[in-house]
This record gives C-alpha cells, structure tokens and sequence, in this order.
C-alpha cells in the first residue's frame, strides 16, 4: 500500500496492478469521468452511469497509451455525501481481463462506514518525555520506564 497526501494505492503482491483512490473536486460522478478524459485521453471502451451502495456512480472502462506500454483502466467516480471520489484499477493492456473481477469486487464494496469499533478506534499516541540527566540511551530509557 502506499498511502500520500494526494491518494491512496493499493498496489498487487506481484507488482503488476494497482487500485487508487482519490478525491476530486468535480461536481457530479460524468464531470469527473469528463476530466479524467480530457486529461488524459484514453481509448474509451465502455462508459456507463450507474450505483454502487445506493450512490451514484460513473464507469469508465479504457485504455491508455504510455510511452513504455499500454494500460487498461477500469475507473468508478463515486459521489458520496458533497465528496466525488475516484478509483482507478490499472494493470497493462494484456492483464487487464485478469485483474478486471478483482478491480470491479473491490471498488464495488465502497461504502460508507458503519462499525462503531472502527468508528471509534483511536490512535496510538507517541509520549515525549525529557530526560533529567545525560548517558546511553539505554540508561535513559531505564530511567524514565
């Protein structure tokens, strides 16, 4: 997984596909598709509105060419509460029908949280504390345990 202030990846244990997730401030599911399009001008292969949970969604299924390869995309704008969120499922053109069951399971099951034990769950907080004298870094930690 890798986890930036701009999305997150889910990334295959082989290295060879990715699922990520983003945020746009696009007004509907098809503005957002619509930007994902002219910004990067893939080969549509299919298109379509849709729900996913009760929320309305757009699906786009594409390719896009790279200077190395090309890639197969399956990309859901969800709109969720005021948020639109993106997923795009990427892999080369040739895995695309591999991976495209795996990438549809998991986008589909977006959904808001309901588990009062996830909800609820707070962080590990990290304690500083000061120590009083100098030495190892193991005397210090002697001292203050």
């Amino acid at each position: 997984m890798e986890n930036t202030r701009t999305y997150v990846r889910l990334i295959s244990s082989k290295n060879d596909a990715y699922i990520q997730f983003t945020l746009t401030s696009a007004r509907s599911p098809k503005d957002a598709a619509q930007q994902f399009v002219n910004n990067t001008r893939p080969r549509i292969i299919a298109s379509n509105a849709l729900e996913v949970n009760n929320m309305s969604a757009y699906r786009l299924i594409s390719e896009l060419k790279t200077q190395q390869s090309n890639l197969g995309v399956l990309s859901y704008f969800i709109k969720k509460d005021d948020h639109i969120y993106i997923f795009h499922g990427v892999t080369s053109a040739g895995r695309f029908n591999n991976y495209y069951n795996t990438f549809e399971n998991n986008i589909r099951q977006f959904k808001s949280l309901t588990d009062a034990k996830k909800l609820n769950k707070q962080p590990d907080r990290v304690r500083i504390l000061q120590a009083d004298k100098s030495g190892s870094l193991q005397d210090i930690f002697v001292v203050l345990s």
